[in-house]
Parts: C-alpha cells; structure tokens; sequence
C-alpha cells in the first residue's frame, strides 16, 4: 500500500525519509524529490569536467579541514542536508563545506562533491547510512563506492569524471589525489593461477 509523502514522514518520526522510503520500510513508499544536484547542472559539470583540477581546488581537497579529510567532512555535510521538501541539497552542500573551507572550495569543485555524493546516496544507502546501521567509513561502504554495488557504479570514478582528478580515498590499485594508493584491500583475494610453463 502506497502512503503520502505526510504520513511516511510522521510515520518514520523524524528517520532519514529518504532511505526508508527508496528500501521501503514498513511498507512506506513515497515519491520523494531526487537528492543532489538537478540533472542540468549535473550535465553542465560532466561536459565541463576538471572543475577540481586546479591549484586551489585540489590543494582544498588534499589537506582536508578542521583535522579531518575533505571526504569525511563531505560525508557530513551531506547527511546535515538530506531535505525531503526539497530534493535537490547542492546549496547545502556548498555552504556547509564553504564553512569548513573556509570559502576557498569553489562553487563547481563542491558541486562535483555533491554529484559524487548523489552517486553514493543512490546506490549505498544500506552500507553507507547511519540510521540505516550502515557507515561512511566502513570497508563496506567504500566497497560500494567503489562500484561493488547493484549498480556496479564507481562513486570515485563519477567524481573524477566531473572534477578531473581523484578522490582523496582511492579504490584498490587506483591512485587517490595525493598519487598514493590506499593500502585497504576491499575485495577478497584472489587465489593466484597455477603457472602454466
């Protein structure tokens, strides 16, 4: 049985809406406004591509803020503006990693972040949300970012494709923005061939 948008939300007394309602949790299933970014702008990113890539951006994206990584604080910057009203959280966004950024990200760079953001909000909503049980720095959730997802969409690599260059956190055997490679292994080794002479 399908309910309204009102009741869902009075039902779920204040839970992340948006989750329960995409995995349909007590029966709630709503038609809510798409989180992130409007297609448009997404579109005009991915033509443009390389909004990061530049010496403020990336130097932005490297160190980080207030002690934390730039993904971490994205992380909760996104979360902080999950607006089922609304639907599209890309001034939320912008203004929450503004603050930390002290205004030194650039308005296209953080759009990026938040296109990269509605990429994970699509498709790792159990591994990667907190009322969900899941979390943002779980191996699992960034197995999923990583495109071990049903979609088997790299959040990682949308973010490249829109700000020309990597993320902080790479994925196995993909440099991250510092030119490193993460040592976590997310998939499970593989058994080596037998050699074959």
């Amino acid at each position: 049985m399908t309910k309204g948008a009102a009741w869902c939300r009075d039902y779920l007394k204040g839970c992340c809406v948006g989750f329960a309602v995409m995995l349909g949790i007590h029966g709630c299933q709503c038609e809510v406004p798409r989180w992130g970014l409007e297609r448009e702008r997404e579109a005009e990113l991915l033509r443009a591509g390389n909004t990061c890539n530049n010496e403020s951006d990336t130097a932005e994206i490297v160190s980080g803020w207030d002690g934390r990584s730039s993904m971490d604080v994205a992380a909760d910057c996104g979360l902080g503006c999950i607006d089922l009203t609304k639907g599209s959280s890309g001034d939320c966004v912008f203004e929450c990693l503004s603050r930390h950024s002290g205004g030194a990200l650039s308005r296209d760079c953080s759009d990026c972040i938040t296109y990269a953001m509605s990429c994970v909000a699509e498709n790792c909503q159990i591994e990667c949300a907190p009322l969900l049980g899941g979390s943002p720095s779980s191996l699992e959730c960034r197995a999923c970012q990583c495109g071990q997802n049903r979609a088997q969409k790299n959040c990682h690599e949308e973010f490249r494709r829109c700000g020309g260059i990597p993320t902080p956190r790479s994925c196995p055997d993909t440099p991250n923005v510092a030119g490193t490679i993460d040592p976590v292994e997310l998939e499970t080794p593989k058994v080596p061939r037998p050699r074959v002479d």
